[in-house]
Parts: structure tokens; C-alpha cells; sequence
């Protein structure tokens, strides 16, 4: 063993330059993988705090949505023994509907605990939270309007409990996902007021235990203990958090990768290093060692290089990932969110590190520890073992099934278990297949670029020494092209990703800004001269109206409606929808038509116009109700009173809006008349691309401070705070390839070096028979151009055909492909093996001397 280490440290010193090489393309690994594990947890952390605060820190609420139905203390505390694996927060809130109008300009009142997820939501911009007795924080749209501070004594209406004084002690700033205003009050001292001691009628509960058959199990004793109260289940929340788990394999996957391209790089460096050394090899086995010290040699160089780079890498990747994680936090608008570093992690990557790092040197070992003495030793061999290259029929055949089981993804049923066998195996056999075949796709890429450049002679010479050597340049291409087909398959998935994201969101969400009330109540709509105001903003293209305004069927035969509908509306007694419930939709048609894009069902046609007495709906609504174009329906209105036919004239594919109730459009001015409306419920809004119109949404929001229940939505701002999620992997992403062609750009130079080497005689007699210094320049740089351009046309081929496999796996459908990106890796992947090559002859310069040509004499 110590002579082992001996002679391994020998050679480390007098290769320095080779050893340094692949100890640097070990640590890009390993400082690769650091980074993105240690971003990722932080990065994670970083986006459970975004949730949070977009949703909520909770995953159940229940409660009952009409006043006189509460939860008692002691009910609650039974339900907690059955699923004590919980935390239960209580809420009280006074008006749930049939809301009194002496509390219709005053913020919602919310009795909470102290430390209420709801409450918590609600960030603070000065103060503090309310704790006991008469004290209250409020939203700080209605403090600004009604200039109210911190430590101000204010009165509240608490009908049929006349006024309150409450003291300020909070300020409050809005969340994104909730809209108007909000007071919060202590929950012992509300329910106090309203004579309601120990009872609560919303229960918000944060699960100790995660596991999705626990919460499954929650809400089945739920349905049980409280058979009329409402569930929310926060599915929207697990989405999310489902968004998140999708990337988690995909950063632990990239630092793996980052890890085998090291291993790889490892493996040709070694491969290379013990192909020279074959007399040395033959000697020491000569003179009496052992296959298996020879076998230990190699593996001790591996272990002090794999060493060496681990160390550096560490360091490296820890520095990395506290920039990485504070541009995410940027983008995350997150203040204070440090970079975790675990011990367990460090050593963990440390260890798979120099594992990988070994385990690319294994072969090379056991080729050289096989070494025939008397073979090599023989004067004609000059020393080496030169293998015959065969076509290796398994390899493609390996990498054409992978490549059409892949192609053939698009007719597989999407589930997640499918997907992942399909693209599973599909990657696997691509990726084995094109292992074995490397060799022989180099030389045939090569042969083919060689006759577009046959009439110029250094490239017919370049071309010959790929091709004499491609077993060597197989492993330099692989390192490379394995390595940018899992870059280029990640960019691409997660811009094809971005860009269904988008289109769906731009369905559901078509206008640039949406105008709404959190509330319906007639008093709190909208007013026309809000509307003409906002239309009248620089930058505004158009504008649309639309009033929501309730109303009832008459004379309706119930026995058309869907079942379906008719069983859900059974089981909401508590709900105000009732089975003859309708919405009636005064609306602006040609604007509403044109900004949401609406479509008639069957012939795909714009919405057509409406006239006095016609009606559409869409075909969600018209399912309930069992109604076709052509039908007629009598309805009432519950504001007015006043009775009136309408005729559907058509059914729309489909409104961007999830809503509960059946409601049908109708023109503007009859249906107004129509319903008694005093306002509106929405505005849709058509921004133009002039610069004037970036101020818009600072002008709607001045207009709506005075607005009680009014908030704006940005398409723009919602699409952003979406994408951040995947700008910070795509971050790693490029990290990831620009790391990579690092690590490749060494295997490139040791693999030009090696071959420069092997023909030094050659090359020695170019020289010696006039051919310039520049001409073997050209002829190096020639060979370096041909494995980037290989390596870029596999890399980017084969990264398209995974992200293929992947998106057609999966649920989004569209394929982006980043061009201009592409072809810039294309370029710096020809610029990496030319560069590769020129660094490689000038190392190779001191090989072209006198002595090269005493070797032939």
C-alpha cells in the first residue's frame, strides 16, 4: 500500500499541469452540486414563505357561511382528541351575510387569537397585532382614507350592540390574495360583544402531520362531526406547493449530473493518462508487481485528485450558492432569508464527490492492471495498445429505441406514474445507447463535416486524426454533449413551462387589470363615474362593464336541470344559493367580447350582439340548467322586482371566471334597467403599450382608496410573482451549463493533448518538412472546431428530444424552444473546443523538438 501511494504521488508531481486540470473540472462539480443543493433548501424555504404569505400558513378551514350556526369550545375540544395532530386557530366573525348597512363602510370585523394564521397573513406596516380588551388592527387603505393612526381611539358599530371605542394598535398591509378591508379584533373580547362567549364559526387548522392520507382522514371526521358545516381543503395551496416539489427532483437531479459530468471527465482523463503510461505499466509488472498494486496505483491518483477538487469544490459551491440564493431573494421580494448550510449536506456531496471521482478511474485501472507485458514491450507497438474500432450495433440500436419509445410520449395517457416510466425509460435508453455508440457518432459526424470542407486540406488532415483517434475523442464529445443535453433539455422545459403558465393564466385572467368588489351589495358598487374616469387615463385602451346582479327563475321545470346541480344546491341549506338562484349580467358586449376573447360554443364565432330580451350563456351554466340556444326562461329580478323573458341565442364556450351560480349576459342598457342596478360589480381594462400606461394602475388605486370593497388585479404583476418560481431555476440552469462546459473544456484539452501526443512523430515530420507552426495550429484548432460542433449538435438534439419527452409526459403541452439561447451554446460549444485545442498545442509545443525525431532513428 505505501509503495501504491509512493508512485501514485510521483506521477501527480510530474503531471501537474494534467492533474491540476482534472482536479479543477472535479471541484465544478462538486461546487455545482454544493451550490444547488444549499440554494435549493434556502430557495425553498424561500418559496414556502411566499406561499404563506400569498395564502395563508394553514391547510383546513371550516365554519358555517350563515349567522346563527357557530362551533362551541367544547365541541371543538371533542373533535381535537379525535385528530390531536393539529394546530386549531378560532375565528368569530359577526357578519357572514344579511350584513346591517351601519357596518357596510367600516372594514370587515374578524375576532382572532393572538396567533391566527389569518391575521398573521396581513403584514404589518406599523404597530402591533391585537392582543386583549378593546383593541384593534386595521387595514391601511381605510386608515390613509379615514387618517387614522396608531394609538388613535376610533368607534365601531356593532349593531344590534350599538358603538364600541377600540383603540388602533395596528396598521395592516393588503396581501395580493385577499381583497378589501380588514379590522381585527381580539377573538374573547368580540365574541364578548356579541354575547357569543366560546363560540367561533371558521376554524383554520395547520397540520403537525403532512401526510396527505392524514388530512384525507382530517376531513372525513370532519364531514362527520359537523355534517353541515363548509370545508375548504386548500387544494389551490397543495397546487402549489406540488409546483415546488416538481423542481426539487429537478435541482437534485442537475447537481447529480453536475456530479457524473465530473465522473466522466474523470474517466477520459484517467482512460487517456493510463493509454500513455502502457510501458510503465508493463514494467512494473515486468519486475514483479502485482495486477492488483498496479490496480491500487490508479486508484490512489483518483482519490488525491478527487480530494484535492472535493475540498475546492465545497468552498467554491457554499460562496456560490449565498449569490445564487440572494438574487432569488430579490426576485422573491423576500427581506430576510439566509443561505442554510448543513454539515450533513457538505460531507454528503464530499463523499459522492470523490466516490464519482473513483468510480471514473475503476475502468481505466482494470484495463491497465490487465496489461500483457510481453505485448506492449514489443519495439513495434511504440508503447501503446491501440483498440480496433467496431461499429457498435447495440448502441444505436439502444439509442433509436430510446429515441422513438420518446417521440411516441405525445400518445401516451398523462398521468404522473405513466409519464414518469415513459420518460424513465425513454432518457435511460437514450442515454446507454448513446455511451456505447459515442465512438462511432463522432467519427460519423466528423466524416461528414469533413466533406463540406474537403477542398481544404487542414481539415481533411483534422479530420483524419478524429477519426484515427475517436475512441479518446468520444469520451472528450461525451463529457460535453451529455452534459449540455441535460442543460439544454432543462432550459427549454422550464421556458416551455413559463410560456404555459402564461396562456393558461391569460385564459382565466385575459384583461391587463381587473376592477372588482370583494362584495355585492348594492350600496358598495361601483359607480359609473368611476368607470369614465378610468377610461379617460393615457395608456387605457378600452374599457368594460359588467353589473352582477341576483335574480330568480319563475316557472322553471326543474326537471331539466343536471342532477348534479340539483344535489349540490341540497346540500348547501346554509348557503343563500337556492335552486332557482340566477345572476343576471348587464354587460358592454364589443368590449367584453374583444378584452376576454369570448367565443360562441360550436362555430368557434365571436359573441354576437345582444338586443333587449336575448341572453347568453356558457355552456358550464347552461349544463346546470339543462338549456340550450333557442330556449326562453322567465326571470325576476331580486333588486327591482321586475319580471321579464329572456331568450338564449347562443352558448359560449366558456367564461374566464369560475362562479357558482347560473348566471346569463344581457345587453347593457335593458338589463340594467332590467335589474335596478345602481353600479357595477367589474371593470375590465385594455392597457396600450404606450409609456403612459405603466401609471395606470397607480391612478386606478388612488380612485379606489375611495371605494369601500374595491381592489384592482394586474395581469402583469400576478404573471410575474408566478415566474419567479422559475427564474430562480433557471438561474441554476445556466449555472449548470456554463459549469459544465468548464468541466468539458478540460476533458476537451486533455483529450486533444493525449492525441497530440500519441502523434508527436507525425507531427515532428510535418515539421521537419516545412509545414509552419501556424499550419499545426490550424490543424489542432481544425480538430477542436469539429468536436464542439458534434458536441453542440448532439447536446442541443438530444436536450430537445428529453424536454420533448418530458413536457409530453406531463401537463404542459407547449414546446418553447429558446433559439437565439440555443444558438448561443451552439457557438460557445464550437469557441470551447477551438479555444480547448489552441490551449492544448501551446502545452504540446515543448513535444515538437529534436527529440521527437531521434524516436524515429
Amino acid at each position: 500500500m505505501k509503495l501504491a501511494l509512493s508512485i501514485a504521488w510521483k506521477y501527480l508531481k510530474s503531471h501537474t499541469g494534467r492533474n491540476l486540470l482534472t482536479s479543477m473540472g472535479v471541484a465544478l462539480g462538486v461546487a455545482l452540486a454544493t451550490a444547488l443543493l444549499v440554494a435549493n433548501h434556502s430557495a425553498q424555504q424561500s418559496l414556502t414563505v411566499q406561499i404563506e404569505k400569498r395564502y395563508g400558513k394553514y391547510d383546513i378551514q371550516f365554519g358555517y357561511t350563515s349567522n346563527g350556526s357557530y362551533i362551541s369550545n367544547e365541541k371543538l375540544e371533542s373533535f381535537k382528541q379525535k385528530a390531536n395532530q393539529a394546530v386549531y386557530s378560532k375565528v368569530y366573525i359577526p357578519y357572514l351575510k344579511e350584513i346591517p348597512k351601519e357596518v357596510l363602510n367600516q372594514p370587515t370585523s374578524w375576532g382572532v387569537e393572538e396567533n391566527s394564521p389569518e391575521m398573521k397573513l396581513y403584514p404589518l406596516e406599523q404597530g402591533r397585532y391585537p392582543k386583549q380588551g378593546a383593541e384593534v388592527a386595521l387595514s391601511s387603505a381605510y386608515a390613509t382614507r379615514k387618517k387614522i393612526g396608531v394609538g388613535n381611539l376610533i368607534s365601531f358599530s356593532f349593531p344590534p350592540y350599538g358603538n364600541k371605542t377600540v383603540r388602533v394598535v395596528g396598521i395592516l398591509g393588503t396581501p395580493v390574495s385577499r381583497s378589501g378591508n380588514m379590522s381585527f379584533f381580539p377573538l374573547e373580547w368580540l365574541q364578548e360583544v356579541f354575547h357569543h362567549q366560546g363560540q367561533s364559526n371558521l376554524i383554520q387548522v395547520t397540520l403537525l402531520n403532512k401526510d396527505p392520507l392524514y388530512k384525507s382522514y382530517l376531513l372525513t371526521e370532519l364531514k362527520n362531526d359537523f355534517p353541515k358545516v363548509r370545508v375548504d381543503a386548500r387544494t389551490y395551496v397543495d397546487k402549489s406547493y406540488e409546483k415546488m416539489n416538481v423542481f426539487r427532483p429537478l435541482t437534485y437531479g442537475l447537481g447529480f449530473i453536475a456530479l457524473l459530468v465530473s465522473s466522466v471527465l474523470v474517466l477520459g482523463s484517467f482512460n487517456l493518462s493510463v493509454r500513455t503510461r502502457m510501458k510503465q505499466w508493463a514494467s512494473l509488472r515486468a519486475i514483479g508487481m502485482n495486477s492488483g498494486s498496479i490496480f491500487s496505483i490508479i486508484i490512489n491518483e483518483a482519490l488525491m485528485i478527487g480530494l484535492l477538487g472535493t475540498v475546492a469544490g465545497l468552498v467554491v459551491g457554499c460562496l456560490l450558492s449565498s449569490q445564487a440564493l440572494a438574487v432569488i431573494n430579490r426576485w422573491l421580494e423576500i427581506k430576510q432569508t439566509q443561505v442554510e448550510i448543513q454539515g450533513a449536506t457538505l460531507v454528503a456531496v464530499g463523499v459522492f464527490g470523490m466516490l464519482l471521482s473513483v468510480m471514473g478511474s475503476i475502468f481505466p485501472a482494470l484495463k491497465a492492471k490487465n496489461v500483457p507485458p510481453a505485448q506492449v514491450l514489443r519495439p513495434e507497438t511504440n508503447g501503446t495498445i491501440l483498440a480496433k474500432q467496431k461499429k457498435n450495433l447495440f448502441g444505436f440500436l439502444l439509442l433509436g429505441l430510446g429515441i422513438l419509445l420518446g417521440m411516441s410520449s405525445q400518445f401516451v395517457p398523462r398521468s404522473e406514474s405513466m409519464g414518469l416510466i415513459v420518460s424513465g425509460t425513454s432518457s435511460i435508453l437514450m442515454s446507454v445507447g448513446f455511451l456505447l455508440s459515442i465512438s462511432n457518432l463522432v467519427s460519423l459526424s466528423t466524416q461528414f463535416l469533413s466533406l463540406i470542407t474537403k477542398p481544404i486540406i487542414l481539415t481533411r488532415i483534422a479530420a483524419r486524426n478524429i477519426i484515427r483517434y475517436r475512441d479518446r475523442s468520444g469520451f472528450a464529445v461525451m463529457t460535453l454533449a451529455l452534459g449540455l443535453a441535460i442543460g439544454v433539455a432543462a432550459y427549454v422545459f422550464i421556458q416551455s413551462s413559463m410560456s404555459t403558465l402564461e396562456s393558461k393564466m391569460k385564459e382565466q385572467f385575459p384583461s391587463d387589470l381587473l376592477v372588482r368588489l370583494s362584495g355585492s351589495d348594492e350600496s358598495t358598487l361601483l359607480p359609473q363615474k368611476v368607470g369614465e374616469q378610468i377610461k379617460q387615463f393615457p395608456g387605457v385602451d378600452q374599457l368594460a362593464r359588467v353589473s352582477q346582479t341576483p335574480a330568480k327563475l319563475i316557472n322553471y321545470n326543474k326537471n331539466k336541470m343536471d342532477p348534479i346541480w340539483i344535489q349540490f344546491v341540497d346540500q348547501r341549506k346554509d348557503d343563500p344559493v337556492t335552486i332557482d338562484s340566477i345572476e343576471i349580467w348587464p354587460i358592454d358586449e364589443k368590449p367584453l367580447t374583444r378584452l376576454l376573447g369570448l367565443k360562441l360554443k360550436d362555430s368557434g364565432q365571436p359573441m354576437p350582439n345582444l338586443r333587449p330580451g336575448q341572453g347568453i350563456m356558457t355552456k358550464e351554466m347552461a349544463g346546470y340548467l339543462g338549456l340550450k340556444a333557442g330556449d326562453l326562461i322567465q326571470v325576476q329580478s331580486r333588486l327591482s322586482g321586475y319580471k321579464a323573458e329572456i331568450k338564449i341565442i347562443g352558448i359560449l364556450e366558456k367564461y374566464p371566471k369560475s362562479v357558482g351560480v347560473p348566471f346569463v349576459l344581457v345587453d347593457h342598457d335593458w338589463g340594467m334597467r332590467l335589474t335596478g342596478a345602481k353600479g357595477y360589480n367589474e371593470f375590465h381594462i385594455d392597457l396600450d403599450s404606450t409609456p403612459s400606461s405603466v401609471k395606470v394602475e397607480d391612478q386606478v388605486k388612488h380612485i379606489l382608496s375611495k371605494q369601500p370593497g374595491a381592489e384592482y388585479l394586474s395581469f402583469t404583476k400576478a404573471l410575474n410573482e408566478q415566474k419567479n418560481m422559475f427564474r430562480q431555476q433557471l438561474l441554476l440552469i445556466k449555472a449548470l451549463i456554463a459549469i459544465i462546459m468548464g468541466i468539458s473544456g478540460i476533458g476537451l484539452v486533455n483529450a486533444i493533448l493525449s492525441s497530440l501526443y500519441d502523434r508527436r512523430v507525425e507531427m515532428g515530420i510535418l515539421k521537419a518538412i516545412g509545414t509552419t507552426p501556424s499550419q499545426l495550429f490550424g490543424i489542432t484548432c481544425m480538430e477542436g472546431m469539429y468536436l464542439g460542433i458534434g458536441s453542440g449538435v448532439m447536446g442541443i438534439s438530444g436536450g430537445i428530444l428529453l424536454a420533448y419527452i418530458l413536457l409530453n409526459t406531463m401537463e404542459f403541452s407547449r414546446l418553447v424552444i429558446p433559439w437565439a439561447v440555443l444558438l448561443v451554446i451552439f457557438l460557445s460549444s464550437i469557441t470551447l473546443g477551438i479555444v480547448a485545442a489552441g490551449i492544448a498545442n501551446l502545452w504540446a509545443k515543448r513535444l515538437l523538438s529534436v527529440q521527437v525525431i531521434k524516436e524515429i532513428v
